[in-house]
């Protein structure tokens, strides 16, 4: 069964250096680039491969309530 979520979360961008990083304080994950459309899209593949790891693996509720998540 595949199912479709959709989140409305916050991203916090800030500049390291040269580097554009892309911040999502909800699952403590970020990205980076050269600039903050490069490094949305790294948060985004990062965020995949999130779900994609915890779903594989069935850790997703348990990592979601140690973000404090109510499942």
């Amino acid at each position: 069964m595949k199912t479709n979520l959709k989140i409305n979360t916050p991203v916090i961008f800030f500049k390291e250096n040269d580097i554009t990083i892309a911040y999502c304080p909800t699952f403590e994950l970020s990205g980076y680039g050269k600039n903050k459309k490069s490094a949305k899209a790294s948060l985004e593949v990062v965020l995949s491969e999130y779900f994609r790891y915890t779903i594989e693996n069935k850790t997703l509720a348990k990592d979601l309530k140690r973000l404090g998540w109510t499942i």
